[in-house]
């Protein structure tokens, strides 16, 4: 059964990729939803894995639900980019609580986000290449972005530095993919730098779709624990 899962999930990643490199060659916003539509589907998939092998629900559904807020936010981007912007922040909130309720929350984990926060805003702030024109709304809310998204990965990195579990290292993998789709998604779009779209996008689709392969990997894990505990 564990194979079967894991071919599922193999398939997904094919498809994935396939409609990345589609988007990537015919910018058809049809094609970017199908990709993001995948690792949703992927991310509900072993969601219900997790309920059959009786896994604790919580971490599961949050991790769902913050998935779920990426693909519309990607889909929303492109029309309205201020509330893409808003939906992604808000999944990633979710992301950084799923992550918290497998992980107590510790202050130690403020010390990679304090970094990313540091650096993410000096270049926001500062840096000639970036151009927000006269529209400090959006260059303030590029700032408030900047700190979710390094709360978030700050909290991963901090989980894989200091327990380092395949769940923890798969998932500080696919946050900081994520955060280096954003970076390169805050260059292509303000700075308007060459390529930097398309590292966003073979970036935040193997992103996503790592972050969707952890409640599978979340699921094993568990059966496994149960299997080795005498009432398992």
């Amino acid at each position: 059964m564990k194979k079967r899962y894991l071919a599922v999930n193999i398939l997904f990643f094919a498809a994935i990729m396939a409609a990345d490199a589609a988007y990537a060659l015919t910018n058809e916003i049809a094609v970017k939803a199908a990709a993001s539509l995948l690792f949703t589907a992927e991310c509900a998939f072993n969601t219900v894995v997790c309920a059959r092998k009786k896994a604790g629900m919580k971490f599961p559904i949050l991790l769902l639900s913050a998935v779920a807020l990426a693909c519309a936010a990607d889909i929303t981007l492109n029309f309205k980019f201020i509330v893409g912007m808003l939906l992604f922040g808000i999944g990633h909130i979710l992301y950084f609580i799923s992550y918290c309720v497998r992980e107590k929350f510790s202050p130690r984990d403020f010390i990679p986000a304090a970094v990313s926060i540091a650096g993410l805003l000096a270049i926001i702030l500062f840096a000639p290449i970036l151009d927000f024109g006269e529209d400090t709304f959006m260059q303030t809310a590029v700032c408030v972005y900047a700190a979710i998204i390094s709360v978030m990965v700050g909290k991963s990195l901090s989980d894989a530095f200091h327990r380092r579990t395949s769940l923890n290292i798969l998932i500080a993998a696919g946050s900081v993919l994520f955060w280096i789709s954003d970076f390169a998604l805050m260059f292509s779009k303000f700075g308007k730098v060459p390529f930097a779209g398309l590292v966003c996008l073979f970036t935040y689709y193997p992103a996503q779709f790592v972050l969707a392969l952890s409640p599978l990997v979340y699921a094993l894990v568990y059966e496994k624990s149960a299997e080795k505990s005498p009432l398992g």
